[in-house]
């Protein structure tokens, strides 16, 4: 029986060294993340640990002994050591600097120079006995001065892994919180064999920390190749994906989607159950996503309403969206990566901009420039469908009077309502704009001369009736108006038909003023160098530019 339980042992942990080092030697030659180096390097002296130790267990006599334990002691005090680096790199994303890992170096260097010098006995071991209280032979000693040093730097550093990984348990996104408690709780098992062992709380004095290292080392390989661990995504570099502003969607190879930051899950409300499912399933109303992540790369832009969102109705928001390749070290691509920006700041800026520059800051309404955007297209389309236009130039009378007598501000608060009174007296397909000073101007589409009057009239009337209340007093209003028609030849002749308006507005300014004059000639618009005769010159009509 007692044969059995040590050949048992033994075998065991050949088996498990033997493990150890083909894993150590594959994780090295990945070596595309800061922790391949120290996983390998701990793997390797675990495993010359455990075979030091198997070996030892299978040793009768002391000298035997003592040989296998200057090979484990060898390896022994670089277990914690890489432990440590492990657990430095796998928290912070990037490997301990030079400097420190050096300095942290010293104690190990040197348990392992005494272990090769031959100081075992009496540094690390005072005092050394083979025990046959248990079913074999096995090392008895009593500790030596180094044996309390080495005992001292492998609690800190075993204590300093486990602060390392303690906080990237913590600070690990949803995604990979579970990989890092498992790293941290699987760390367990070799400490609380080592304490056992100090201890003394172990059956027949034997060692439990090879048997429970060599396991954990081949988990955390496992782990590393399974989803190379802290090289696709550290807890440092996962608190900075999580912190972004900008929504981050990770697609794998197969446009699945992989991860999402906490930006692309509070805005598309993305949970895990969406993990592991296409872009188009997940979110069928952005089919542009979708198709921006088949296309590999490029930019697009697009709305979500307010309803859509979860908002309210005219709080839209606006994405910018970007795709780039996840491209491997080895320059082959594994996935996609989207990146999609919250512009609707910006959106509403430019909206905002746009709208002073196209409007007039005292009334509200169109200024001038925007108002010959809108006519010159209009223009375009009546000589197009040969349907007839109408302008109206409107101006305050005696305005200076009225600046003069009750004040500027008397005089704004005039222009603002009689801008706002014609504005709502004007049909929603007109145009109107604040001309100039107290002119205004109206653009009328598939309108003749004969309503274009009618209209300006009521307009007339409009502010005629009804004064304009204001801090200075009560000021009367009135206007003159002058009106043409025609059909436009080409959008190029707006000017023209402008040009009539304004003459018809300077023959009701001089007959009197607060009345409506219309231009007499309605008609087609000539183009210029036509003389009195009516003649008519065709032409085609071009497309005005914006």
């Amino acid at each position: 029986m007692a044969t059995d339980t040590h050949l048992w042992l033994s075998t065991a942990l050949l088996a498990a060294s033997g493990i150890s080092i083909f894993l150590a030697g594959y994780v090295l030659l990945q070596r595309r993340a800061c922790c391949s180096a120290s996983i390998a390097l701990l793997l390797a002296s675990s495993a010359v640990f455990g075979f030091g130790y198997a070996l030892e267990l299978g040793s009768g006599t002391l000298e035997s002994m003592l040989r296998w334990i200057r090979l484990e002691f060898v390896a022994i005090p670089w277990v914690p050591y890489f432990w440590l680096l492990f657990a430095a790199g796998y928290a912070r994303g990037r490997a301990l600097g030079r400097l420190p890992a050096a300095l942290l170096a010293l104690p190990p260097a040197i348990g392992s120079a005494l272990a090769l010098a031959g100081r075992v006995v009496p540094l690390v071991f005072a005092k050394a006995w083979v025990r046959n209280d248990g079913p074999f032979p096995v090392f008895g000693f009593e500790p030596g001065p180094w044996f309390f040093i080495n005992t001292a730097w492998t609690v800190l550093a075993l204590l300093g892994g486990f602060t390392f990984l303690g906080v990237a348990s913590i600070k690990a996104a949803p995604g990979l919180r579970k990989q890092a408690r498992l790293v941290l709780v699987a760390a367990l098992a070799p400490v609380a064999g080592y304490l056992a062992m100090l201890a003394d709380l172990v059956p027949w004095g034997l060692d439990p920390t090879p048997f429970t290292l060599l396991p954990i080392g081949a988990l955390f390989s496992l782990e590393y190749m399974r989803i190379r661990l802290s090289g696709l995504a550290p807890a440092a570099r996962e608190a900075v994906f999580e912190a972004m502003d900008d929504a981050v969607i990770v697609l794998d190879g197969r446009g699945l989607l992989e991860s999402a930051n906490q930006a692309a899950r509070r805005a598309f409300f993305l949970d895990d159950g969406c993990a592991g499912r296409p872009l188009a399933e997940i979110m069928p109303e952005r089919a542009e996503l979708a198709a921006l992540a088949e296309a590999g790369q490029g930019r697009l832009s697009f709305r979500v309403a307010g309803r859509e969102g979860g908002g309210n109705e005219g709080d839209d928001a606006y994405w910018s969206v970007r795709a780039l390749p996840a491209v491997a070290s080895g320059g082959k691509a594994v996935g996609m990566v989207l990146v999609l920006s919250d512009v609707t700041e910006d959106e509403r800026l430019l909206a905002k901009l746009r709208e002073l520059a196209s409007t007039d800051e005292l009334t509200g309404v169109d200024n001038r420039r925007r108002f010959f955007e809108n006519a010159r297209h209009e223009a375009f389309r009546a000589s197009r469908k040969g349907t007839s236009l109408a302008a109206i130039i409107i101006d305050l009378d005696h305005f200076k009077a009225v600046n003069d007598r009750y004040g500027h501000a008397a005089g704004d608060a005039v222009l603002r309502e009689s801008a706002r009174r014609l504005a709502e007296g004007l049909r929603g397909s007109d145009f109107f704009c604040r001309w100039g000073g107290e002119e205004f101007a109206a653009l009328l589409p598939d309108t003749a001369l004969d309503g274009a009057v009618a209209l300006a009239e009521r307009l007339r009337a409009t502010l005629e009736l009804e004064p304009v209340h204001c801090l200075a007093g009560t000021v009367r209003v009135t206007a003159s108006f002058g009106v043409a028609a025609g059909v436009p030849l080409s959008s190029s002749w707006l000017d023209q038909l402008l040009g009539r308006a304004d003459e018809a507005l300077y023959r009701a300014k001089e007959a009197g003023r607060n009345r409506v004059v219309a231009d007499k000639l309605e008609g087609p618009i000539l183009p210029p160098g036509n003389g009195a005769s009516g003649s008519v010159a065709s032409s085609d009509p071009v497309e005005p530019s914006a």
